[in-house]
């Protein structure tokens, strides 16, 4: 070999010795950041599921405030001041709550409540030949149904968070 082609080896040597090193430090950097990116986004995840695990129970307890006293209203009252504070208390769950509620059908029955509430304090029926009373245990069963479908759905979601999946509801999806 001659002295040039040695050199021309040589200095190609070291320039692949060189990239080899310049690759090896980006490689690294790329498997820092993607491991911080992936630690980080599983803690996002935790935080989500946590999230959602508290608002399913602040949902469950929202949703038995709103079925134990549609529960009252359903049941005959013994006295009519027993009635008023249960219209009084459902008042405010109804005001309270459909800024959380996440269920149509649960925000739909608590108006149909509360329009039967409205016909019973004015003493008159809207449902053909039934009391006012009677309307409001129909009225008031209707509501309890539609929570209880609202809680299976709220576990079905749960599930699916817990599960991993994403941290949305049926109707986003």
């Amino acid at each position: 070999m001659t002295e040039t082609v040695y050199r021309v080896w040589d200095i190609l040597l070291k320039c692949l010795g060189i990239l080899g090193a310049v690759g090896s430090l980006l490689w690294g950097v790329y498997q820092y950041v993607d491991t911080q990116q992936r630690a980080l986004d599983a803690e996002w995840m935790a935080r989500d599921r946590a999230f959602a695990e508290e608002l399913f129970k602040r949902r469950i307890d929202e949703y038995q405030s709103i079925a134990l006293t549609a529960g009252k209203l359903s049941a005959p009252a013994e006295k009519p001041k027993e009635l008023a504070l249960d219209i009084k208390q459902f008042e405010r769950l109804y005001w309270g709550s459909l800024a959380t509620l996440r269920s149509d059908r649960v925000v739909k029955a608590m108006d149909y409540l509360r329009s039967g509430i409205e016909n019973y304090e004015q003493g008159r029926s809207m449902l053909g030949d039934t009391k006012p009373e009677d309307q409001l245990k129909i009225r008031a069963r209707a509501l309890i149904r539609a929570i209880r479908s609202a809680i299976n759905e709220e576990r079905e979601a749960l599930a699916i968070i817990r599960a991993g999946g994403p941290f949305v509801s049926k109707d986003e999806l």
